[in-house]
Order: C-alpha cells, then sequence, then structure tokens
C-alpha cells in the first residue's frame, strides 16, 4: 500500500474515532493538512472533504475569481447526537489557531457542555456588553448635553442666531446687533439661556420705556420673541418665557403716521434751511426726498455709478429697496438740479453721501439725527446748537414724512393714484392685479415727477410768489 493511501485511512480513521468517541484520545492519529497542501488546493476541489484528524475537516469552498478557502468544522457526540463546530475558515484564520479552537471545543465539551451552545452563549454575552457601552456612550453624551446646555448664555445663542438668521438680512443684522449691545446684552447676556424669564425680558423693555421710547421697547420686545422662539425650535430651551406676555397689554400699539408737510410748511422749511446750519449734502437730500419719494436709507446708501443724470435715471438696486425690488426713479429737472449741486461735493467718490472715511456710505440715520436735532428744544452734548431751527407749524417731522409729504402732494396735482403707488415703488396688495397688470407707467411716471418737480421749484424758490394749497394734517 502507498503512503498517500495509508495516510488518507489513518486519517479517515481519526476522524471516525472522533465521531464515535466523541473526542479525541491518547495516541490518537496527529494533523496531516499542512499550510502547504492548504495553498496547493485548485477550484477543481471544490466540495472535497478534507479531513486533519482528531475528528477535525474542512470543506472546499470557492470565492470570487476563484479563490480558495476551506471551512473547517469538528464533529463531536452530545447528548446521543451528533454536532458540527465551526472552527474556522482557512486562510482568514490560520491552520494553527483552527486546531487550537478546536481544542478548546474539545475541552468545553468535557465539562458536559455544547461547544456551539457556550459560544452563543459568549456572542451574546459580547453583544449585551456593546449594548451596554452604547448605552453608556449614550447617557454620557446626554450628560454633555445637559452641562452645556446649562452653561450656553445668552450671548453664546445670539452669535448663533446671528450667524444663522440675521446674516440673511439686508444689513446682516448690523442694526439690531447694535440696538442688543445697548439694551439686551447688557442685562442678560451673561445669563444662561435656559433661565431666562419673561421678568426679565419686560425688565430691558421697561427701561427703554422710561427713556421715553415706547416704540424701541415694542420693537425690542419683538425681537427677543423672535430670538426665543429660534432657541425652541432648536430645543436650545423647553419652552418659550415670552409665549404668557401679551404684547397689546405690555405696549402701545404703533400708530400710523399722517404726518404731511403742507405747502406752506414746504415753502417755510426752504426758508429756513440756510440758518439751520445743516451741510450743503443734508440740504439737497431734504429736498431729493421731497421731489423723488425716496426712503432715506435708499439715498443714504446711493451709488453715483446707479445715477444718470444725463439719462435723468436713478437706479435703486433689489438690495437698497425696501421690498426687495428694483427701482427707477425718472429724474425731474428739480431733481436732477439738487444731484448736480451734490456731485459738485461728493462726485468723485464712489457714494453719493460717503462717511466720514469714504470707505462706506454714512449711516442711515445720520440724517434722521440731523433733523430731529434741529427740532428739539434744547440741544444735546455734543450736538447742533440750532435748535428749533426746522420746527414747523405742524409740528415735528420725519425724512419719512417728506417722503409721504411729496406723494401727497403728486395726489393734489391731479396724478392718478395708481401712478402715485408706482412712483412710492409700492408692492401691489391686490392678489389679481398683481399677476395681471405688470405695467410700468413709465411715462405716466416720468411726468408727475415731473410735475410734482416743477412744484416744488416755486414752492422754495425765495423769488416767487406763489398761491399754497392747504392738504397737510398734524400727526
Amino acid at each position: 500500500m502507498s503512503v498517500p493511501v495509508f495516510r488518507y485511512l489513518e486519517n479517515l480513521l481519526g476522524t471516525l474515532l472522533g465521531t464515535f468517541c466523541g473526542g479525541r484520545k491518547q495516541g490518537e492519529i496527529m494533523p496531516v493538512l499542512t499550510v502547504k497542501g492548504l495553498q496547493a488546493l485548485k477550484a477543481e476541489n471544490a466540495g472535497d472533504r478534507l479531513p486533519d484528524g482528531e475528528g477535525l475537516y474542512g470543506l472546499v469552498r470557492i470565492r470570487a475569481e476563484d479563490r480558495v478557502s476551506v471551512l473547517f468544522r469538528w464533529r463531536f457526540r452530545h447528548g446521543g447526537k451528533l454536532h458540527d463546530f465551526n472552527a474556522g475558515t482557512w486562510p482568514g484564520v490560520a491552520l494553527t489557531q483552527i486546531r487550537k479552537n478546536r481544542d478548546e471545543a474539545e475541552q468545553i465539551l468535557s465539562t458536559g457542555v455544547n461547544p456551539n451552545d457556550h459560544v452563543k452563549k459568549r456572542r451574546l454575552a459580547a453583544h449585551a456588553e456593546v449594548i451596554r457601552q452604547a448605552e453608556e456612550a449614550k447617557a454620557k453624551l446626554a450628560q454633555a448635553a445637559a452641562e452645556a446646555d446649562a452653561l450656553r448664555t445668552v450671548q453664546d445663542a445670539f452669535d448663533t442666531w446671528k450667524t444663522s438668521e440675521l446674516s440673511s438680512r439686508k444689513d446682516s443684522g448690523a442694526e439690531l446687533e447694535r440696538a442688543w449691545k445697548k439694551d439686551v446684552l447688557p442685562s442678560i447676556g451673561v445669563k444662561p439661556l435656559r433661565d431666562v424669564t419673561a421678568g426679565d425680558v419686560l425688565a430691558i423693555t421697561d427701561a427703554i420705556k422710561l427713556r421715553g421710547a415706547a416704540r424701541l421697547a415694542r420693537r425690542t420686545f419683538g425681537e427677543v420673541r423672535q430670538f426665543i422662539a429660534w432657541a425652541a425650535r432648536r430645543d436650545l430651551i423647553a419652552i418659550d418665557c415670552t409665549a404668557k406676555v401679551k404684547k397689546s397689554k405690555e405696549f402701545q400699539k404703533d400708530t400710523e403716521r399722517s404726518r404731511v408737510l403742507s405747502e406752506a410748511e414746504i415753502k417755510a422749511l426752504a426758508a429756513a434751511l440756510p440758518a439751520a446750519n445743516l451741510q450743503d449734502a443734508t440740504r439737497r437730500a431734504i429736498m431729493l426726498m421731497l421731489s423723488t419719494l425716496c426712503r432715506v436709507g435708499e439715498l443714504s446708501r446711493a451709488e453715483w455709478t446707479n445715477v444718470d443724470l444725463e439719462a435723468r435715471r436713478w437706479r435703486i438696486p433689489a438690495d437698497h429697496s425696501k421690498n426687495s425690488k428694483e427701482h427707477i426713479v425718472l429724474l425731474s429737472d428739480f431733481a436732477v438740479q439738487q444731484f448736480e449741486a451734490l456731485k459738485t461735493i461728493s462726485g468723485a467718490r464712489r457714494w453719493c453721501y460717503p462717511s466720514p472715511n469714504e470707505e462706506q456710505h454714512i449711516d442711515t440715520k445720520s440724517i434722521g439725527k440731523q433733523i430731529k436735532d434741529r427740532q428739539r428744544a434744547t440741544p444735546l452734548k455734543n450736538r447742533s446748537s440750532a435748535v428749533n431751527s426746522l420746527r414747523m407749524a405742524g409740528g415735528l417731522w420725519t425724512p419719512h414724512d417728506l417722503r409721504r409729504s411729496g406723494a401727497t402732494l403728486m395726489g393734489e396735482l391731479g396724478i392718478a393714484g395708481d401712478v402715485i403707488e408706482k412712483c412710492l415703488n409700492h408692492t401691489e396688495e391686490n392678489g389679481l392685479k398683481k399677476i395681471y397688470q405688470r405695467q410700468k407707467l413709465e411715462p405716466e411716471q416720468a411726468a408727475a415727477w415731473q410735475v410734482l418737480g416743477q412744484r416744488l421749484a416755486l414752492l422754495v424758490s425765495p423769488d416767487t410768489n406763489v398761491i399754497v394749497a392747504k392738504f397737510g394734517k398734524s400727526a
């Protein structure tokens, strides 16, 4: 009998002994498989059963790209039945380790325990440990989040709110941030966000009311409510502390201004400007707001590249207008004269109204402050002493009242309401009109601005006697 055949019979006998005896016996045949022998296996060996002695055998399998693997099992008897124990798959598991796994299984069997049951129990225990560790990590994360919530201040949350919400506003939230740095953050900025109460918020607005700024107090409360609601939506706080505050009970409702300067007041205003100690650029701003119906913010941001005096057109970009829509002002002779005078002052610069450092336009509140200072009863420290110089018979007025006064004067001069609305760049409220009536009415607008300009030229001329109309109302 040849040696290979004899070795095969020896291994077969060893496998049978392992099968029927339930494990190795002293002096049992040693393993015969070698790593080199396994490496020599080919695709055609798929399905072959390779005995390794002592009840261990391998099943040849073919993986992707004809790569050979061998699944090793150890056959044993337990409870009167035959079982197979998976000892590992070569080459993923080394042959020496596979035999070691078989030995460990045999040791477990000697204690009367099924090795497969032991493996299942061990896997379940390992799985339970993974779950326990995951739950522990989850608990630690929750604790860390709770500690972070406890440490998160109003200032921290405001910084996030500014980046995620306020940055989309036209001024990137600059005006709101300025107001908050003055009134809100000094009071509750260092306080934990979750500890803020309605009382904290009302204490801030009450202090603003005491300064006589009721409208600012109402606006500030609205802004804080927006901030708190934002924090609640992101689960930074559990409840909205401002929800129980009734805005109508704490704050007076804003009343719509109706202040209109009469023709007589416009004439008086023109006469008062030389003695009001205003910069010439500001005097031109007053006349431009009257003659173009623009907003003070739109004029403050105006750039010379958008002013075409030859074509008599001033383009107000969408990001400068209140309704985010581009607006074209068709300049009258009177408005052109104002821009020409302004150009001699700032025409070499980018902005029609440059800031002192000339890198940006003036603050949008600058013109309003200059006008307000000249209607005070007493001067403020380091501000203009020309008090009462611009106070008119009808009462206090603001830059926005100039826009309203110009529009009202247009109406008194017979301009159709829909044309005036176009000149004001108002958004059409009627849904059907907004969809179907898209005409620009540019010829009508140009005529309206020209008529208004001609009337203003008569009113502000010191050498012209003109009969004035009576359309003004006091606020």
